[in-house]
């Protein structure tokens, strides 16, 4: 059988095909047992097939089978990452087969985490819609511990309580609508105009924060959202439990990165404290946006994308009662030299998929205006150098003024019987 292997590797070296090239790495693998005296030998040719030939095909480990190391799991994962921000058909076609034919062997969190961000990009790229139901993640838990239904962008009877909005990990549901009942919350956006912010003013008594993504690692908010995959955010964040975390149900069973290990934590994100879930849908209307059963976060890539956690960071904060919005960092427009106010790289494809969708949330949020209106939930934008000229434009230190609490007064005098007339002497 070795020689064999060789005889293929010289066909290789001279007439390379990458599918033939991935059927017989499949071959190699399935005999693996019978060929460990010769894997260096045989990991070592295909490399310099590969290397000769150009090619951008994963080789180290596959024989070996050694799946679980954190370089070939880090390089596999890069080559999604890749193809996400700068797609081409061809070649993404030849990795997904590959990876097809290696996945199996994956540990179950990684080929998860892979899993989910070859939906993502199946998503944006293809015309095959997701097997979703109504375009609702259907990971987001189809069995809950309550007496309703599944959940169906139907508008609520009774809106805001008719149906469990948040859940526990284990399904059961949590009445968090109202917690917040007509105050205010200040959402932190991510723009590099929250660097120009008065950050003390935010922790000052009455004032409420809702911070995203991995801007929390800098700035400490009340609560928090995020909604692409958990290994993209700080382990810090999700290990605060001063900090409410509102994801997607989805989320719960995922693990996190460990970035001082550069590997996967052993903890996954329901085994935090101070989670709640939801769940979402990816089907916009703004008819319906402020009460149907689910989240909505944008629309599916087929319906047109955009998608985004300030979207559903909206609704959330609808459902727990918020009716004065105001948004910090909301720039709405990204470039080279201004992605955020924390440190993060982004490629160019990716500076351009986020400009695109800031112009399709637009829309959205010119759609929904009227709505909001309509039901007293104000909506204010604290930068008025902002690309998101849809609401009102107020000033921040006026409006924190405005929703502070003054804790000025003195305790002296307060414990007394004030029960049948009684004074304080």
């Amino acid at each position: 059988m070795i020689e064999y292997i060789r005889r293929k590797c010289k066909e290789f070296e001279n007439n390379f095909d990458q599918d033939s090239a991935l059927d017989f790495i499949n071959f190699v693998n399935k005999h693996e047992s019978e060929l460990l005296e010769f894997q260096d030998e045989i990991v070592k040719m295909i490399q310099d097939v590969s290397i000769k030939n150009n090619q951008e095909v994963i080789v180290k480990n596959d024989i070996s089978s050694d799946f679980s190391s954190e370089s070939f799991q880090k390089d596999l994962y890069s080559k999604f990452e890749f193809y996400r921000n700068d797609y081409n058909e061809q070649e993404y076609k030849k990795f997904r087969k590959y990876y097809q034919s290696i996945k199996n062997n994956l540990p179950k969190p990684f080929r998860s985490k892979c899993n989910d961000l070859r939906d993502e990009i199946k998503e944006v790229y293809s015309n095959e819609p997701l097997k979703k139901q109504g375009y609702k993640d259907l990971e987001d838990k189809n069995h809950l511990n309550w007496g309703g239904t599944r959940s169906s962008s139907r508008v609520l009877n009774n809106p805001l309580r008719s149906t469990p909005m948040f859940f526990r990990r284990n399904g059961s549901p949590m009445d968090l609508v109202d917690l917040y009942k007509d105050q205010a919350v200040f959402i932190i956006n991510n723009g590099p105009s929250f660097k120009n912010v008065n950050h003390s003013k935010l922790k000052l008594p009455g004032i409420i924060t809702y911070g995203m993504n991995n801007g929390a690692q800098l700035f400490r908010p009340n609560l928090w959202s995020c909604l692409d995959d958990p290994t993209r955010f700080l382990e810090s964040i999700w290990s605060d439990p001063t900090i409410m975390k509102i994801v997607p149900m989805a989320h719960f069973e995922k693990p996190i990165w460990n970035k001082k290990l550069d590997n996967y934590s052993e903890k996954l994100v329901g085994d935090f404290s101070n989670v709640v879930g939801y769940r979402r849908n990816e089907k916009f209307d703004e008819n319906i946006w402020l009460f149907e059963d689910t989240v909505n976060w944008g629309n599916h890539g087929n319906l047109g994308g955009g998608r985004s956690v300030l979207i559903a960071i909206l609704r959330i904060c609808h459902l727990l009662g918020f009716r004065r919005i105001y948004l910090l960092g909301c720039d709405f427009e990204m470039s080279e030299d201004k992605k955020y106010w924390f440190d993060e790289q982004r490629t160019q494809g990716a500076i351009n998929n986020n400009n695109n969708s800031y112009k399709i949330m637009t829309d959205y949020f010119e759609r929904l205006k009227p709505k909001f209106s309509e039901e007293g939930f104000e909506v204010y934008n604290l930068n008025p150098l902002s690309g998101l000229k849809t609401f009102e434009f107020k000033n921040f230190d006026e409006m924190i003024e405005k929703e502070r609490i003054d804790n000025s007064e003195s305790t002296h005098g307060m414990y007394v019987n004030r029960k049948d007339g009684d004074k304080h002497d």
